[in-house]
C-alpha cells in the first residue's frame, strides 16, 4: 500500500509541474499569479508528505510534516480568492486577509509546538508490514488551523460556486462551475475522512488537493487567455474616450471601460459574466461585424462598430464593440452644410445680380461703339478718324472682356471658350499699338513697333484673346518703364 501512495504522490507532483509550466506561459494576470502560488504551495505540501512517507526516523518525519504544513498554509485562501475572480464576483478582501494573517502568525507553532498547542502527542508507530509512520494527536490550536485554513475558505469556495451557478443561465458556464465545485470538494472530503479517522495511516489530502488544483489549471484555466497583454489592453481601454465593451462567444459581459459605462448608465449594475442582451439599448444588429449601426442614447449620437475575436484556429472567442461619439462630428457636418448653403445662396445672388446688370452694362458699350461708327463714317479729318478707330478697337475689346465676365457659366466652370477665326496679325498689332500709344505718351515714353516680314500674315485663333494678351504685356511694360521707350 505504501508503494501505491508514494507512486500516487509522484504522479501528483508531476501533474503539478505540468500545470506550473502551463501557467508560466502567461505574463502576469492576477488570477494567474494566484494559481501559481497555489500550485507552488501544493508542490511544497506534497514534497513534504512524500518525505514523511519515506522518513526512517521520528525527527525526519516531523521535519517533513512541518514542510507539509508550511506548503498548505495559504492554498485554500488563495484558491478562494481565485474562484471569486473567476466567477466575476467581488472577493471579501478583509475576511481573506484576516484569515491569511491568522495562518501566517500560526506558523511558528508548527515549528516549535509550544506547550503542545499544535501537537498534543506524537508517536512513531510501526505497522504489521514494517511500515513506520507518525500518529499525531492534535492540540487546541489545530482547531484554529482547521477554521482559518480549511473550513472557512472552502465554505466560501462552495458558496461562490453555488451562487455563480444559480445566477448564470448559460449551460456551458454552469457546467464549468459544477466541474470546479466537484473538483474542489474532493480534498475537503479526504481531509474530513483523515481527521475523523475514517482513513487510517495514510493522508490522501495532499495528493488529492494537488491533483484537483492541477485539473483546474489544465482543464479550465488553459482555455482562458489571461496574461500581461490583457492587463495592458485594459489600461489602454480605460484611457480611451470612446466606449468599448468586450463579450465572449456566448455574449456574456467580459469587460468594459469607463466611457462605455457613461454611455450605458445601467451597465455598472450588471455583473461581469451576465449576458449583455439584458441591456435594452443592445440589439441584434450591434453584434454583426459587417454592420455599422447608429443609435441615440441620452441625447447624444453614437455609432457602433463590432469586431470578432478569432483565435489562431479560426474559432470565435468573442466580440469587441466600439461605440464612437458622433455628436460633435454631426454638429460639424451640419455646420458645414449650413455654411455651404449660405455660400450657394450668395453665389446664386451674385449670378442673379450679374444677369440683371449684363444688359445695363452692354447697352452703353454698344451705344459707344455705334456712335463711334457714325463718327468714323462722317468724319473727313484723317487724325480724328484714326482716334475714332482706336476707340472702336478698345471698345470692342472691352465689350469682349465684359461678355466673358458676365458669362457666369464660363466663370464658374473655370475656363473660357476660345472662338477660332481667321485674323491678320499685322492688323491686330496696329490696333493695339494705336490704343496703347496714348498711354505711353502720357508717361513720356516712345512706343516702337517692328514687324518681321517673314512671318505669315494670316493666322487662325481667338483674335480677342490675342489682343488681350498683347494689351496686358504692353500695359505692364509701360507701367514699369520710367523713361525711354517700349519696343515691340
Amino acid at each position: 500500500m505504501v508503494n501505491f501512495v508514494i507512486a500516487l504522490e509522484c504522479f501528483g507532483i508531476c501533474l503539478t509541474v505540468v500545470a506550473l509550466l502551463l501557467l508560466l506561459n502567461g505574463e502576469g494576470a492576477k488570477e494567474q499569479k494566484l494559481l501559481i502560488i497555489i500550485m507552488c504551495s501544493s508542490l511544497v505540501q506534497n514534497v513534504g508528505y512524500l518525505l514523511e512517507l519515506t522518513a526512517t526516523a521520528l525527527e525526519a518525519a516531523l521535519a517533513a510534516i512541518t514542510v507539509e504544513n508550511v506548503g498548505s498554509a495559504f492554498v485554500p485562501i488563495c484558491y478562494c480568492w481565485f474562484l471569486y475572480l473567476y466567477c466575476y464576483m467581488k472577493p471579501p478582501k478583509i475576511l481573506l486577509r484576516t484569515l491569511a494573517a491568522v495562518s501566517f502568525f500560526a506558523l511558528p507553532t508548527v515549528f516549535f509546538n509550544w506547550h503542545g498547542l499544535f501537537y498534543r502527542e506524537v508517536r512513531w508507530v510501526a505497522e504489521a508490514d514494517g511500515f513506520y509512520h507518525v500518529d499525531i494527536t492534535y492540540g487546541p490550536l489545530y482547531v484554529v488551523f482547521l477554521l482559518s485554513r480549511v473550513i472557512i475558505p472552502y465554505t466560501l469556495c462552495i458558496y461562490v460556486l453555488v451562487r455563480a451557478v444559480s445566477e448564470r443561465s448559460d449551460r456551458q458556464v454552469n457546467r464549468q462551475y459544477w466541474t470546479i465545485l466537484a473538483i474542489s470538494t474532493l480534498p475537503v472530503i479526504m481531509l474530513a475522512a483523515y481527521v475523523l479517522k475514517l482513513v487510517k495511516v495514510f493522508d490522501f489530502t495532499p495528493v488529492t488537493l494537488t491533483i484537483s488544483m492541477a485539473l483546474v489549471v489544465i482543464v479550465i484555466w488553459s482555455r482562458r487567455n489571461y496574461d500581461f497583454r490583457h492587463l495592458a489592453a485594459e489600461k489602454i481601454l480605460e484611457g480611451m474616450g470612446d466606449g468599448v465593451i468586450v463579450v465572449d462567444d456566448h455574449d456574456r459581459l467580459v469587460s468594459y471601460n469607463k466611457a462605455a459605462a457613461k454611455i450605458f448608465t445601467s451597465l455598472p449594475s450588471h455583473k461581469l459574466g451576465e449576458n449583455i442582451r439584458v441591456l435594452e439599448e443592445f440589439q441584434e444588429e450591434i453584434f454583426r461585424e459587417d454592420a455599422v449601426r447608429s443609435l441615440a442614447i441620452n441625447g447624444r449620437d453614437y455609432e457602433s462598430h463590432s469586431k470578432y475575436i478569432i483565435d489562431e484556429n479560426g474559432k470565435r472567442l468573442g466580440c469587441v464593440i466600439l461605440f464612437l461619439d458622433m455628436t460633435d462630428i454631426k454638429t460639424y457636418i451640419e455646420e458645414i452644410k449650413r455654411v455651404r448653403l449660405q455660400a450657394e445662396k450668395a453665389n446664386i445672388a451674385k449670378s442673379e445680380f450679374l444677369a440683371n446688370m449684363s444688359h445695363e452694362i452692354r447697352t452703353p458699350m454698344n451705344a459707344i461703339i455705334g456712335l463711334n461708327d457714325i463718327i468714323m463714317e462722317s468724319c473727313g479729318d484723317t487724325e480724328i478718324y484714326e482716334h475714332a478707330k482706336d476707340v472702336q478697337s478698345a471698345a470692342k475689346n472691352l465689350l469682349a472682356i465684359i461678355n466673358d465676365i458676365l458669362d457666369l457659366s464660363k466663370v464658374e466652370a473655370g475656363k473660357m471658350e476660345l472662338v477660332y477665326t481667321d485674323y491678320y496679325i499685322k492688323t491686330v498689332a496696329d490696333e493695339i499699338m494705336g490704343m496703347m500709344d496714348m498711354a505711353a505718351s502720357q508717361r513720356g515714353l516712345f512706343l516702337r513697333y517692328r514687324y518681321d516680314e517673314n512671318l505669315p500674315c494670316r493666322y487662325s485663333g481667338d483674335e480677342g484673346r490675342i489682343k488681350q494678351i498683347l494689351i496686358n504685356i504692353l500695359s505692364n511694360a509701360i507701367k514699369f518703364t520710367r523713361k525711354g521707350y517700349v519696343h515691340v
